[in-house]
């Protein structure tokens, strides 16, 4: 085997070993996460829900509702769930999943111009609620961008990261 050969055979070995690993070694979000066992369990973390109201994507006006969270393109959305307090208060979970890692970033950007939005409001007629939005979560990860305001939204998000392996 002469030296060309040789240096395509390595190079075709690397280039394989690369996309093996990039298939099964990287760490993945698993989209086939449903999105009610994602909404049931991150709820049954956040513990007292009995003042907060919930909507997702089989609402005849989801779209709509979606809105009031974020301005990302509602044909990017393929399922999501929004949780919120019905009192008054911060409390709020959001978890879209998208079209793609790119849409996900978009809903990011639309789910943190939301907070601050909401820290705005709460710093003018609700101050006691401002630590639970300067504690609050928002992150894409994979397909899903998601947005926690809760007291343990860390705990929250960890449940999250779980059941999607992130």
């Amino acid at each position: 085997m002469n030296i060309k050969n040789k240096v395509l055979s390595v190079i075709f070995v690397v280039m394989l070993f690369a996309l093996v690993c990039q298939s099964g070694c990287a760490k993945r979000n698993d989209a086939s996460v449903d999105i009610d066992t994602l909404r049931d369990a991150m709820l049954e973390s956040f513990g007292d829900t009995a003042d907060m109201t919930t909507v997702d994507s089989s609402f005849e006006n989801a779209e709509e509702l979606f809105a009031y969270a974020c301005d990302v393109d509602y044909r990017l959305v393929k399922d999501y769930f929004m949780s919120y307090s019905t009192l008054g208060n911060a409390d709020e979970i959001v978890v879209a999943q998208l079209e793609s890692q790119d849409s996900a970033k978009l809903a990011e950007k639309g789910f943190q111009k939301h907070l601050d939005s909401r820290k705005m409001l709460f710093r003018q007629y609700a101050p006691d609620e401002l630590k639970r939005t300067d504690n609050a979560k928002v992150f894409a990860s994979g397909n899903y961008a998601v947005l926690i305001i809760a007291d343990n939204a860390e705990e929250i998000k960890t449940v999250f990261e779980e059941l999607t392996g992130e």
